[in-house]
Order: structure tokens, then sequence, then C-alpha cells
């Protein structure tokens, strides 16, 4: 099973924790999926079906083999999306802010266009008066 976010490659490693409680033949100590040790080939499966960001911090952790719980595996792969990708929805959300107002900017340029258009002979603000482009260019 393939996953694309953090939240998603948690999920999934707490399925196949649950398989691990269903089909084992030793008796596991509790029924919790957080609590089930984490095997070489949960680990596996789990770091080579994510994303390419996430499956490689999952390769640079060290595996201690079958030590390792579901739950303190879920603390990691929770602390590292808090560390990439907070900062990372930070800057999005940043610039989904500038593009709005540039949005703006753009709905009130034409707006100012129209009423320099209709004052052409008038006196704009700072004493000057409307000059079309294509007597800029006759002189």
């Amino acid at each position: 099973m393939t996953w694309k976010t953090m939240e998603e490659g948690i999920q999934c490693l707490r399925e196949m924790a649950l398989l691990e409680i269903l089909f084992e033949k030793d008796e596991q100590p509790s029924h919790n999926p957080d609590d089930v040790r984490c095997t070489s080939q949960m680990w596996r499966s789990l770091s080579q079906q994510g994303p390419p960001v996430n499956t490689n911090f999952l390769a640079s952790l060290h595996f201690e083999g079958n030590r390792e719980t579901v739950g303190s595996v879920m603390n990691k792969l929770r602390m590292f999306d808090s560390m990439v990708h907070t900062p990372l929805r930070a800057h999005i959300s940043t610039i989904e802010t500038m593009v709005e107002s540039l949005k703006a900017l753009t709905t009130e340029v034409p707006d100012e266009q129209k009423k320099l258009r209709g004052d052409e002979g008038k006196q704009l603000p700072h004493g000057t008066s409307a000059t079309r482009a294509s007597e800029v260019r006759a002189r």
C-alpha cells in the first residue's frame, strides 16, 4: 500500500502492526498496535512505499532490530514531519498571501486606468497632464 503524506504512512504502519497482532504465532504482550515491535519487514515495507523525501528519512534512521515499537517510530515520523513540512506549509501560505495581494493590485490598476482615460484633458494629482504613449513616442 503506497502512501503520500506522513499521516498516511503512519496509518500504513499501524495497519501492518494490526496484521502482526492478528497473525503472529508468538503471543504479543499487548493488543495495542502502538506497542507492537516494528519488524524489519514492516520497516522495509514502510520505507519503500512512500514519497522520496519521507523514504530517504526512513532509510537514514537506524533500525534497531526489533526493539523499536510502532509508537516510537510514529513519534519520529511526526517529529520529522513537523520539522520539514511545517516550515514548508508556512512558506506556501506566505506565497498564497502574496498572490492574493497581486490579484488585488491587478484589479485596482485597470480601475485607475479607466479614471485616467476619462480625465485626459484634466490635471492629474501631481500636476501632470495625461499623455498617450503615442504622443511620447512622437517626441
